[in-house]
């Protein structure tokens, strides 16, 4: 497959080669767009960095919903609501790098982008993107991320760790036993927040 690191717009129409950086209070947030293997869209994301050298990569696979990076799950009102974003701050705490990107036709959040419903769907969300999202585009992206870790600058490929929450554990558990994270990249570990499925879904 062919990796391009690009930025794309709301609607998907162009992409340009970028990567932007922001100061975080533990290091740095890079800002990445990877072109999906089907070539429909881009995948949108960012890289937690700690300060200093991190010790692995985390990749961060959301459960069933319509999640973006920060995947709010919770009515605390509260930024703990943001699942991801606490976990991820936790992990870069201890020195881990952490990769989370927005699934697939979802750019925001209700807690992120101040709407109301109507237009936080229309802006948030590409409806017919969606309507066209399965299994396999959903496994296809999770592959891509592992691809764009592996082949980053920053990232000992062999350091790369998938943490699942609920139906992403499932995708990261069928790829592991179909062999695609056992061939390039090497998964040096997973992590599974949520076991429903059955340990026969999420492969070892």
């Amino acid at each position: 497959m062919k990796m391009v690191v690009s930025f794309c717009n709301l609607y998907r129409v162009s992409c340009l080669i970028v990567i932007l950086f922001a100061m975080t209070a533990f290091g740095e947030t890079e800002q990445f767009s990877v072109e999906s293997a089907d070539g429909k869209t881009c995948l949108n994301g960012q890289i937690d960095w700690p300060e200093g050298e991190s010790s692995a990569l985390v990749i961060m696979v959301a459960g069933t919903g319509l999640f973006d990076r920060h995947v709010l799950f919770g009515n605390s009102d509260t930024e703990k609501d943001l699942l991801f974003q606490v976990i991820s701050d936790a992990m870069v705490s201890a020195g881990l790098a952490c990769l989370r990107y927005d699934m697939r036709g979802v750019d925001c959040n209700e807690r992120t982008h101040d709407a109301d419903i109507f237009a936080l769907v229309d802006e948030c969300i590409d409806i017919e993107l969606r309507q066209a999202v399965v299994p396999a585009t959903m496994q296809s992206d999770v592959l891509s991320m592992f691809e764009f870790a592996a082949g980053h600058h920053r990232v000992d490929p062999d350091k790369i760790i998938g943490f699942g929450h609920s139906e992403g554990c499932l995708h990261m558990g069928r790829l592991l036993r179909a062999g695609d994270l056992r061939r390039k990249p090497e998964v040096a570990g997973a992590l599974a927040a949520d076991r429903a499925h059955g340990a026969d879904d999420h492969g070892s």
